[in-house]
């Protein structure tokens, strides 16, 4: 990826930065907490703090940063299995999208000069969700979320220059 042969090291195995940065990822992170894992914003916090205890380099990070905003759905395992409404569902998503949206403006901030985010795959289709229905059929509701959550985000993201 971006011409290195491997992964950058992660941050929990090392605080040096090498030439291909740090890798900062949580196994079932989101916005909301989870337990034993750092949200985003607690991520971010973290990556601030490399940067004003100057272990990253401000110069390098105004050049040649890039940071990868990758979310899988976990938040949307808050959302709660007997919620029947649309507007519940939208709302959450739209909370969800604003959360991601705030967490890449205040990364812009930091001095990061590009920030990819990902979309959410219809995870109603994934095998943990079509369980209940012996896996002949996805769960729509789910689905549904990660469509709402894609529109949402791109509403929010819309505006952002390198984004």
């Amino acid at each position: 990826m971006l011409g290195q042969m491997k992964s950058p090291p992660a941050h929990s195995l090392t605080r040096k930065v090498g030439p291909a940065g740090l890798n900062f990822a949580a196994g079932g992170s989101g916005v909301y907490d989870v337990p034993h894992t750092h949200t985003l914003a607690r991520q971010i916090h973290t990556f601030h703090k490399l940067v004003k205890d100057g272990d990253i380099d401000q110069e390098l990070l105004a050049s040649k940063s890039v940071a990868l905003v990758a979310v899988s759905g976990n938040d949307y395992a808050r959302l709660p299995a007997d919620t029947k409404s649309f507007a519940e569902v939208d709302d959450f998503a739209n909370n969800v999208a604003e959360e991601i949206a705030a967490n890449v403006r205040r990364l812009q901030d930091i001095g990061v000069q590009k920030v990819l985010v990902n979309n959410l795959f219809p995870f109603g289709c994934a095998p943990s969700q079509t369980r209940e229905y012996n896996h002949t059929r996805c769960n729509e509701r789910r689905s549904l979320a990660a469509t709402l959550h894609n529109h949402h985000l791109a509403d929010e993201l819309a505006g952002m220059d390198d984004v």
